[in-house]
């Protein structure tokens, strides 16, 4: 009888376990499903050489807004569709979303870049951003009031041969 009684009073102690097990692994799982994909190889590049020129003015460093992101991804591959580099309306795209109510302020910088055949990627990154840097106004940009960056590139084609990174640069101040 001792025996029928300790196994008993088990049941309900491993029932609890297995429950308390449950629970973590599914607040794991739901945690892993809410977190932001990492930035592409291009995004994160970009991003570490604008904090570095921030951080050379003593500016704090941008983070990555997955939102923006989208956003900057998908202006980008319109720009390669429509074969022209063009200013996009960001608070008009951004309320479309639902993400406008979290930001005081938008910026943009939008280029295109051959890519050179043979050049590692991180090199047309390298020199799309040289480019923006030796502009007044894509500096100013980068050097500007924000919190939080996105970028988005696209690798298309040019306007005469061969294939252009298209890069947007979404900036945003958080509210």
């Amino acid at each position: 009888m001792r025996v029928g009684l300790r196994t008993a009073q088990r049941a309900p102690r491993r029932a609890s376990i297995l429950m308390a097990a449950i629970a973590v692994t599914t607040i794991l799982v739901v945690a892993q499903v809410g977190c932001a994909p990492a930035a592409t190889p291009q995004a994160q590049r970009t991003i570490d050489l604008i904090n570095f020129e921030r951080a050379a003015v003593g500016l704090p460093a941008l983070r990555r807004d997955v939102n923006l992101e989208q956003l900057a991804q998908n202006w980008s591959r319109h720009m390669s569709e429509q074969q022209r580099v063009f200013h996009s309306n960001a608070a008009a795209e951004a309320e479309f979303i639902g993400v406008a109510q979290f930001f005081v302020l938008f910026g943009e910088n939008v280029g295109s870049i051959p890519i050179v055949a043979g050049e590692p990627m991180s090199a047309s990154i390298d020199r799309a951003h040289r480019a923006f840097m030796a502009s007044p106004g894509h500096r100013a940009a980068i050097l500007g009031p924000w919190d939080v960056v996105g970028i988005g590139t696209f690798v298309g084609p040019c306007v005469g041969p061969g294939n252009c990174l298209w890069v947007t640069q979404r900036f945003g101040k958080v509210r």
